[in-house]
């Protein structure tokens, strides 16, 4: 029997297991990205977030030293209003707004804080 146009089976098994381990590392980079595309859309709704309820507060002129804290959902965020800064133009005091968005992504913790300084 002449054998020499055929692979052998250690021919064979080393052909898969370097095709294992490229699927595997290709099947690893494919996870990591979708970790990062989950973390990056999380970010964006924190940011969003804390953009709307500073907007609001601003809009409201909102007077109260009142902190809204909301947990329960996806998302906790506590607004902080803080006016014990310096007095601006027309005696009226600088009001400084304070939000911190929590959110837990798997195992790990990720908090956004935005602050809303008018002197800035």
């Amino acid at each position: 029997m002449n054998n020499e146009g055929a692979f052998t089976l250690i021919e064979l098994v080393v052909a898969i297991l370097i095709f294992a381990v490229g699927i595997t590392g290709i099947a690893k980079m494919q996870l990591l990205a979708i970790q990062g595309d989950k973390y990056s859309m999380d970010m964006t709704d924190a940011v969003n977030i804390a953009q709307d309820l500073v907007e609001r507060r601003v809009a409201q002129n909102d007077v109260s030293k009142q902190i809204i804290s909301v947990t329960g959902t996806k998302f906790n965020y506590t607004v902080d209003r803080d006016s014990s800064g310096p007095l601006v133009s027309g005696g009226y005091k600088a009001i400084n707004y304070d939000v911190t968005v929590n959110w837990n992504y798997g195992l790990n913790s990720y908090n956004l804080t935005m602050r809303l300084d008018p002197n800035s």
